[in-house]
Formats: C-alpha cells, structure tokens, sequence
C-alpha cells in the first residue's frame, strides 16, 4: 500500500506563495510581534480605541501579547520541516502555562481580570485557547504528527470564529479579540500553514494540480457562502444580536465542515491520482525493461539511440555505440540447459554494470547480443572501456565454472564498435556500422573487439 506521507514529494508541484512564506518566516514572525507589541502599546497609552475592530471595544492584554511574542520566535525557529528544538518547546510550554495560568487565576478570582488602571481588556476565552492550540501546534510538530495537525486545525477554526464574530458584530462565549491581536493571530496561522505544509492534508490545498485547484475551490466556496449568508442576515437584514448568537455559530461549523471535506477530498482524490501515475509508471518502465536481466530492452535502447541522435544533431555530442554478442551461447543452452544461459545473462549484465560511466546506457538488443551507448568523450577511453567490458566477461567463467554442476561453462564475447556521425540519416546507420564491426570480431577468431573504419580513423 501506497505510503503518502513517506513517498510522495511535492515540493516542486507547491505554490510559489509556500516558499515565499518559508523564505520570509523572519519577517511574519517581525509582523505577529509588531501587531502584538503595537496592540499592548496603545492599551497602555490609553488609545486602544484608536485601533479598536469596527465591532469591539477589546484591547490587547500584556499576557496575550507576551504570549505571541514568544510563540513567533517559536515558529520561526521551528521552521518548515525541522524537528521542534529544546528551545522551541520552552517558549511553546512558557506561552501555553503562561494563559493558562493567568486564565486560571483570573477564573477563580485570585485577582481581577483587569488588576490596574494600566490597561483595561481581559485575555478572553478565544485568545487563550488559540494560544493553547498554537502552543501545542508547534510543539508537537514532528514528534506527534497527528496531534500537532488537529491542534492547528483547532487553531484556525478559533482564528476563523473569530473572524467571523468581527465581521458580524457578534460576540461568542468568550468575548472579542482585539483588532491587532487578531492580525498578530493571522500572520501566526501563515507560518503555522508555512510550517506545516509538508503534511499531506495540509499540502493538498497547496498543489498546482487540478487535485489542489478543486480543493482550494471546494473550500473558498464553502467558506465565502456562508459567511456571505450571515453578513446579509446580520448586516442587511437586521437579525436581532442574542446573548449567545447561534446563527453565527452555526455558520462557523458549516464552514469549518466544509473546508475540512474539501481538504480530505482532496487528499483521497490525491492518493488515488498518485497512485495511477506511479502505476503507470510502472508499465513504462516495464515495456522498455528486460524482464530477465533487468536492463533496458530493445525498445529502452531504441529511445536512448533517438534521444543521442536528437543531442548528436543539436549540440555536436560525439556518441558511441558497441554493440557485443556472446560466443557460442547456443552451447552453453545446449550443454547445460537454459537455465544456465539465462544465469550466464544475468551474471553478464551484473558484471558489466559497475564498470559504467556516467551517461553509459546498457541494454539487451536481443538473445544474447547487448549494445552499450557510450558518451563519446576521448575515442581512446572508449576502446579502453570495451577492452575492459570484454576481460570482465571473461574472468566471469571462473565464477560460472565453480558454480557448474557439469563441466565448466566458458563466456566470452566479440565487440563492434562504432560512433555515430552527424550526417547519418538515422541511428541505424550507427547500429549497422558497431553490427559490421561485430561480425568482423566474429570472423577474427571470437573473444575480441573489432573497430569499424570510420571510427577506427578517429582513434587513430
């Protein structure tokens, strides 16, 4: 079964935005502060109604602003794809007991909410548990995956209630947030989302595909028409404010439902698109594999040659071809059977493989006749090169033999070589002229390499 998380990388399928956002944790976490400090700054000047939300009174509370600042430092240091640090998770642990705490105290009324004449606004129900979640969020992250991704799910949906309380002019059970508390809260969820987009739920609404089209669409429509809905019902049409507005809520859940299908929609549309693709895949590479050596059979070979003549036309790339067949195989499947022979292949093909170059390509042209295309740099280092395929094929009957029940099976293999030239009408002309050399290796006795006189002229 198809492991998403482990196998799947899309980091070249994400939006330009994710890497803008990981590139500039620096200054989203300058911004969450800014907001935060700023917020705290004209509470205590006493010009909170200054940069008051358009339906609140709130302020930003000093516990609420210390508690972000730490939480960017936090998210900054805890970047995309890192494992929380020490330090991380003190500051997540110092913001998460810090609210928790003043809540507590203020809850069970060690001291009042509003203690002095500094300040006024409280840290209401919603700052406090989007600190939490945030806390635990970023914590988590790499250690408890799950957890961490319901805590930042939790975290956004608070961010988005929120939102939504501002825009409607509503107040949920635990009050208002400020204006800049909440902007601070934004640009926290950006590096939160930032941070977690290597998440497959999470990346699945970053894709460029048209898996992370349909899903962005999904959850922008379940998010716009609701929240539509309720500023006509709240604004235009003059839905009386209760004490606890659940119309408002109700069409917090519906969005929240929403963008949570789409996202998993889109995430098991993902799956099985990914799963067709790496199918596909693998009938590609099997029409073009030999099934018994493992090298590119003759249609894999077929490509390549188009490719090199194709680079051999364009760029002046010098190519070579050798094109070897081993001596007198129709013995040894006689002698010993085919199942040696095709033990005698593979162990030809394994022997061969690690005396490649890079940019070498390998493969079975047919039977038991190979072809190598070799980058042609110097034509000196390619005749050395065959020279040493054909020695390793030969000291391979010394393994085969000791292996041999009967008498011992003796491999070797002639050689033809040839390059191609720039005006061959096609590869063929390249692959007839390394088949003629062959025979010519053939005709001189077996168990040598024969260079066809094109060729030839350049080694010379």
């Amino acid at each position: 079964m198809l492991n998403y998380t482990e196998t799947m990388d899309f980091s070249d399928d994400r939006l330009k935005i994710v890497a803008r956002l990981s590139q500039n944790s620096f200054c989203l976490a300058v911004f969450m502060c800014a907001c935060a400090l700023i917020g705290l700054a004209f509470n205590l000047a006493g010009s909170a109604g200054l940069l008051q939300g358009p339906f609140s009174d709130a302020a930003t509370h000093p516990v609420t602003a210390i508690c972000l600042c730490c939480l960017a430092v936090a998210l900054h240091l805890g970047g995309r794809g890192a494992r929380p640090t020490g330090s991380v998770r003190f500051l997540c642990a110092f913001a998460c007991g810090t609210v928790l705490l003043h809540h507590t105290l203020t809850w069970l009324e060690v001291y009042p909410a509003t203690p002095s004449q500094l300040f006024h606004g409280r840290v209401s129900v919603e700052a406090t548990l989007a600190i939490v979640f945030l806390s635990l969020c970023t914590g988590l992250r790499g250690r408890m995956k799950t957890q961490g991704i319901v805590c930042l799910v939790a975290f956004l949906l608070i961010v988005m209630n929120c939102i939504i309380g501002a825009t409607f002019g509503v107040t949920f059970v635990g009050g208002d947030l400020a204006a800049l508390t909440l902007a601070s809260m934004c640009f926290a969820a950006l590096l939160a989302l930032s941070n977690n987009a290597n998440d497959p739920f999470v990346r699945v609404l970053l894709l460029s595909s048209e898996v992370g089209v349909r899903a962005r669409v999904m959850a922008m429509v379940g998010t716009l028409v609701p929240w539509a809905t309720g500023m006509f019902l709240y604004r235009l049409w003059g839905m009386p404010k209760l004490e606890f507005p659940i119309v408002a809520l109700m069409i917090t859940v519906i969005i929240g439902t929403t963008i949570i299908l789409a996202i998993f929609s889109g995430y098991q549309h993902q799956v099985g698109d990914e799963l067709r693709q790496a199918a596909e895949r693998r009938l590609v590479e099997q029409a073009v594999t030999d099934g018994l050596t493992g090298l590119r059979n003759r249609a894999g070979i077929t490509q390549v040659l188009r490719r090199r003549m194709l680079d051999l036309k364009q760029s002046g790339r010098p190519v070579g071809i050798v094109m070897f067949d081993l001596d007198h195989f129709k013995r040894i499947n006689d002698t010993h059977g085919h199942d040696e022979g095709d033990r005698v292949l593979v162990g030809v093909a394994r022997c061969l493989e690690p005396l490649l170059r890079q940019g070498d390509v390998l493969g079975r042209w047919g039977g038991e006749e190979f072809m190598l295309i070799a980058d042609l740099r110097q034509p000196e280092e390619l005749t050395q090169l065959v020279e040493r395929l054909r020695v390793a094929i030969h000291d391979l009957s010394r393994q085969l033999g000791n292996k041999s029940k009967t008498t011992p099976i003796r491999v070797s293999a002639s050689f033809g070589v040839a390059d191609m030239q720039a005006t061959d009408a096609s590869y063929n002309d390249a692959v007839k002229r390394a088949d003629m050399a062959l025979y010519q290796a053939k005709a001189a006795g077996r168990n040598c390499v024969a260079i066809a006189p094109l060729f030839a002229s350049r080694v010379a």
